[in-house]
């Protein structure tokens, strides 16, 4: 789930209740912003993201994934840029009926290496202090990698993080995470993992994904 554009997801049609989807959720990725929260055009530099937001809330989903790529440089600003365009659509992550809408939303390589561009303003790069900047914006805890459910489906999320470089990233926290928390997944429910960098074989760009433990972990878990 690494390079979709905009899609609104729901299980599949055995998972319905009533002709509704038990589940719904948006998914973005590389979303790239490039505003600098405070300035005086971040919101006019931030409407794409917006009326993506906009467009889910009115969809009635469950929760928006945004798998990576959240600040094009990595920088502080950017990134609570991304964080105020969430809250504004969904204050206090509701929507407007009060439903609790759930983040679902990883780091990416841009988030950590913050080396795309002509800005390298290295004391802004937010990789400092990762976990601050995130439970400070997004108001959550941060953890490099967790689970969610939305409405009783699990969501398993990554970061990217300091598991090596771009061709190297593994992923394979997964692995104890996995060890630990498989047993607890119900085998009759699907469930959702995502991270920023395809799973090899996965998706129709993920040719050269990673594999390793990641793929070998995953595939224990046919649901």
């Amino acid at each position: 789930l690494g390079a979709f554009g905009g899609l609104r997801l729901a299980a599949a049609p055995s998972f319905m209740l009533g002709g509704k989807p038990k589940v719904s959720f948006g998914v973005l990725s590389d979303v790239h912003i490039r505003a600098y929260a405070g300035a005086e055009n971040w919101r006019e530099r931030c409407a794409y993201f917006r009326h993506a937001l906009e467009w889910f809330r009115s969809q009635g989903v469950d929760g928006v994934m945004i798998t990576g790529d959240l600040a094009d440089n990595g920088f502080v600003e950017q990134f609570q840029a991304f964080a105020d365009t969430w809250f504004e659509v969904f204050p206090g992550d509701r929507a407007p009926d009060g439903r609790k809408v759930e983040k679902l939303f990883v780091f990416g390589n841009h988030d950590w290496e913050g080396c795309y561009g002509n800005d390298h303003r290295q004391d802004n790069f937010m990789k400092r202090e990762f976990a601050k900047y995130w439970e400070r914006f997004l108001h959550e805890p941060y953890e490099p990698i967790y689970m969610k459910k939305l409405n009783g489906y699990p969501f398993i999320g990554q970061h990217w993080d300091r598991q090596g470089g771009f061709a190297r990233c593994k992923f394979e926290r997964i692995v104890p995470f996995m060890a630990k928390h498989g047993k607890s997944l119900d085998p009759k429910l699907p469930f959702f993992y995502f991270q920023h960098y395809p799973v090899k074989g996965t998706t129709g760009d993920s040719a050269g994904g990673v594999a390793g433990g990641l793929a070998a972990a995953l595939a224990k878990f046919p649901n």
